[in-house]
């Protein structure tokens, strides 16, 4: 794929003192990542290097792999994406804009572990993985901008009426717990979410469950 590139953190020209400290990445089909302002500025101290890739007019990108589009009209890639453990959720391509804004859970509340939970508790990582891996797609009770997939706290949390061996076969591979013609979920192997995540992920959903109640109607 041909392409020039320019580096994101001189893009946007950000100042020390910036009032924010998260980039909201949006794509055109409604996928919205959230990209700590820190791993962006840790590109210049050793870190991975994030880069807006634009297409080469003489070289119009090619169809994405499974997909029926392309990657333009941005794409934000990242060097090195080891060095700073960037997750497979914050690539966005077909990329429309980004904006600058407090992190997710100030922004929502209703997404976040309670200040009084242990420092350690898996719930806390959880949450972590959620924000990376989950909310560009699924919102939690009402938190998040997408609306890509199902909201996975409201009306129900998926711990109600999954197993955990369920759930981690949903993040792992989705098409053998349901499938449908459109289905657009991916899954996601080792590489992309640990086990130990998996586990961090399953424990903020059943925290997050912790006040419902499944009521009949």
């Amino acid at each position: 794929m041909s392409y020039r590139a320019v580096p994101l953190i001189s893009l946007l020209k950000i100042p020390p003192n910036a009032p924010f400290d998260t980039l909201e990445a949006r794509a055109t089909d409604g996928f919205v990542s959230q990209i700590p302002l820190g791993l962006v500025r840790r590109g210049g101290e050793g870190g991975s290097k994030a880069w807006i890739a634009i297409e080469d007019p003489a070289k119009p990108w090619p169809n994405l792999p499974g997909k029926d589009v392309s990657a333009v009209p941005f794409y934000l890639i990242w060097e090195h994406p080891e060095r700073s453990g960037i997750g497979s959720e914050q690539w966005p391509f077909a990329l429309a804009s980004l904006e600058g804004l407090k992190p997710p859970a100030e922004r929502w509340p209703q997404m976040a572990v309670a200040a009084d939970a242990p420092v350690g508790a898996p719930a806390r990582r959880g949450q972590e993985v959620y924000t990376v891996q989950c909310l560009s797609c699924h919102r939690m009770n009402g938190a998040g901008e997408s609306d890509m997939g199902p909201d996975l706290g409201d009306p129900m949390n998926p711990t109600q009426y999954l197993t955990p061996a369920g759930l981690r076969m949903l993040v792992r591979n989705p098409k053998s717990v349901r499938t449908w013609p459109d289905q657009k979920m991916p899954g996601f192997d080792k590489t992309m979410i640990s086990e130990s995540d998996v586990d961090a992920l399953i424990a903020y959903l059943t925290y997050m469950a912790r006040d419902k109640t499944p009521s009949p109607n």
